[in-house]
């Protein structure tokens, strides 16, 4: 067989290269020229693909420690004052974003309580709802607001929390319960997601239309007052947990939502939750939420 034929077999039997017997000097130079910057692309490439794994890891681990450092800033669920259960849930999407909840007990018949999400996703908001966690703790807002008024709350978070460069911002629901009074205080910024299920059936959602958080620094937050009674059952939650598509792009929305809290009736806090957030997985067809999933779910018992 020519040196041709032979150089054809080599080939289809998995070789690289080929070269004849008859190869001259510069010929013979080139090819193995050729042949050192080929392996020193290949080690290029494999020390690139090794460094974007490592960032890969490195940024896989951070979002980790973010999640794990929002979860420890959530309340411990249980008896938050006697007559007053609480059951929560906290999915972090794999994005992480900035949803975060807790109670500001202020004495033995009355505390706060909230849940707030800073827009977008990653470690930067739920650093950006962790800071505003502590000016929402009890003697931040003794001192600097002096009032446990959810309004005036607001009203103040308003002006020190604006927009960020990027233009980032916060929504947010605070509410005050009284015991003592048996009355509901609420007020919202931007922020849809909380309802009450009476004991008799009836489920209001505590909606009243007003501007995010940071958009207008001039804005004020009313306060608005509602009864509440032994039995009733109040839920705060994230956009995360209704605003899910199915396959199809349809949404659960919170009709659906309305509908399973008011099939599960009176069965307790730690059956309902779970389940309301089973329904939107079915609905989504996975379990991997697309935004932070936030539930607080609180029943006054006395």
């Amino acid at each position: 067989m020519d040196d041709a034929g032979t150089g054809w077999a080599h080939l289809a039997r998995g070789a690289d290269d080929f070269l004849s017997k008859a190869a001259s000097k510069q010929e013979v130079t080139a090819r193995v020229r050729a042949g050192i910057r080929a392996a020193a692309l290949v080690r290029t490439l494999e020390r690139a693909r090794d460094e974007i794994q490592q960032k890969q890891a490195a940024l896989e681990r951070e979002l980790q420690s973010a999640a794990r450092y929002v979860t420890s800033l959530l309340p411990i669920p249980g008896t938050v004052l006697p007559g007053v259960q609480m059951v929560h849930a906290y999915r972090p999407s794999l994005a992480l974003g900035g949803d975060l909840f807790n109670v500001v007990p202020w004495n033995d018949h009355l505390f706060g309580l909230y849940l707030l999400d800073a827009s977008g996703h990653g470690v930067s908001p739920a650093l950006r709802s962790a800071s505003f966690s502590t000016f929402l703790r009890g003697d931040s807002l003794l001192h600097q607001v002096g009032s446990n008024d959810p309004g005036a709350i607001l009203t103040e978070a308003n002006k020190q929390f604006p927009l960020t460069e990027d233009g980032n911002y916060f929504t947010i629901i605070f509410a005050r319960l009284d015991l003592g009074s048996h009355t509901l205080s609420y007020a919202t910024a931007g922020h849809n997601g909380a309802f009450l299920h009476r004991r008799s059936g009836e489920v209001s959602w505590l909606t009243h239309p007003n501007l995010p958080l940071g958009f207008d620094q001039s804005n004020t937050y009313k306060t608005m007052e509602i009864p509440v009674a032994p039995g009733d059952r109040l839920y705060l939650l994230s956009d995360g947990l209704y605003e899910v598509p199915a396959p199809t792009g349809e949404l659960w929305g919170q009709t659906r939502l309305e509908e399973i809290v008011r099939e599960l009736g009176c069965r307790p806090l730690t059956e309902v939750i779970p389940r309301a957030i089973d329904e939107a997985i079915r609905w989504l067809g996975h379990d991997r939420f697309p935004d932070d999933v936030a539930v607080m779910g609180f029943e006054i018992t006395g």
